[in-house]
Formats: C-alpha cells, sequence, structure tokens
C-alpha cells in the first residue's frame, strides 16, 4: 500500500537566508531568518540547531517569513548555566518574537 515517494526540492540559493544575532537578557542569541508573509517558526530538537532546517527554509520562505531560532546552549546562542527546561526554551522563544515585534 505504501510506496515510498521521496521529493526532489528544487535548490534555491542559501543567501536568501540570514543568521542575526539580538541580546535577550544578557544573552546573545541565534537565529535564521528569511522572506516575507505570515510568520512560521521552526524549532530544532535538543542537542541540535537551526542548521537542521537549512535546506527547507528557502521553500518556505517564498510565502512565510522563516524564524530558526539556535535555543540558548545550542548552536551560536550563547551557552550559560541557565535554565534549560522545556518551559525555559519557551519563555526563550517568547522573549525573541516579543523583541522581534511579532505578536502571533
Amino acid at each position: 500500500m505504501g510506496s515510498s515517494r521521496t521529493r526532489n526540492l528544487r535548490r534555491v540559493p542559501d543567501t536568501e537566508t540570514r543568521m542575526v544575532f539580538r541580546t535577550i537578557h544578557g544573552y546573545r542569541r541565534a537565529f535564521r531568518i528569511a522572506g516575507e508573509g505570515p510568520v512560521l517558526l521552526l524549532i530544532h530538537g535538543i542537542g541540535d540547531n537551526s542548521s537542521t532546517w537549512q535546506e527547507v527554509i528557502p521553500h518556505l520562505a517564498r510565502r512565510y517569513t522563516v524564524i530558526a531560532p539556535d535555543l540558548l546552549g545550542h548552536g551560536r546562542s550563547d551557552k550559560p548555566r541557565s535554565d534549560y527546561s522545556v518551559a525555559g526554551y519557551a519563555n526563550g522563544v517568547r522573549d525573541l518574537l516579543s523583541v522581534l515585534g511579532i505578536e502571533r
């Protein structure tokens, strides 16, 4: 019943995605941003970073403003002794969106 189909995505130039930094509560936060339109937030898994989304961001950026942060302690964001709980990450993402002026 299930034939495995692989999607071949057309290559879009990587130059459309920018790595940006903001200091929030004294810590540098890194995030990738691209595109225009409604905001689409991509969150990586624990032990990973925003580069996991590099291949799909340009495609999604055709219709959305795509934001893919490096969670605190990951990627190019600061790695302080801090709260690394799920609630802590959620608060950090909320604060990043607030700094960027994104309400929804």
